[in-house]
């Protein structure tokens, strides 16, 4: 829904529809704003001329701003590595979406998208992805990819190509040539440093006002 700036909800999660990208090889990615609100970006003019829809791009970022709003969600998938929760990028061609049709109106182009079990290793036999495309957990299908973080070495991609489904490994922040996709914001620099306590569950801190920590 459209809504003009001046009477935007102040918590609004926004989809920004724009014609070229600020990002090279990005037809589209979510992130969130300075005061945490999720948000995405489509744009259009680079699907068009790369020969993507942007339906699909729309719909795999609302799909996976909803399902991970601040990028922060990870699968454990072995001790050393963990999945990136986007649900689109493994199954994100065009032509593994799905229609929606609204009459009077014409059909529109989703984006796949993948069900938690996707991430869970032994998952056979359940619901992979919403087209049912998908045969085995962590399966890659052709044009789709996965952001990968590995202990001791950091973020990295894998790529199925598209016309092969031949999976490929990039560094972060590496492309493949001539690869053009819906892109991530996970390994993106963090500033905030939290700061922990050291608690004792059971036990009261010293000094009158100090909390009850114990269980009761």
């Amino acid at each position: 829904m459209y809504i003009d700036k001046s009477h935007e909800p102040k918590l609004a999660w926004k989809v920004i529809i724009a014609d070229t990208s600020d990002e090279a090889g990005a037809l589209g990615y979510h992130d969130f704003t300075p005061d945490g609100r999720p948000i995405s970006y489509v744009f259009v003019k680079d699907d068009l001329k790369y020969g993507y829809s942007p339906t699909v791009t729309a719909t795999h970022e609302i799909a996976e701003m909803i399902a991970d709003p601040w990028i922060s969600q990870l699968f454990q998938i072995s001790d050393t590595q963990f999945f990136a929760q986007e649900i689109g990028d493994p199954v994100e061609d065009d032509s593994l979406g799905y229609e929606i049709k609204v009459d009077p109106y014409p059909s529109v182009l989703c984006s796949d998208f993948v069900t938690p079990r996707w991430f869970v290793p032994g998952s056979e036999g359940y619901i992979l992805d919403h087209c049912q495309k998908v045969d085995k957990p962590l399966e890659l299908l052709p044009g789709g990819y996965m952001s990968v973080f590995t202990s001791g070495h950091g973020w990295n991609q894998i790529y199925a190509q598209k016309d092969t489904g031949t999976l490929s490994k990039v560094m972060s922040k590496q492309k493949l040539k001539g690869r053009y996709s819906r892109a991530y914001k996970y390994g993106r620099t963090r500033e905030h440093r939290p700061h922990f306590e050291h608690i004792i569950w059971g036990d009261k801190p010293h000094g009158d006002k100090a909390a009850d920590y114990s269980t009761q």
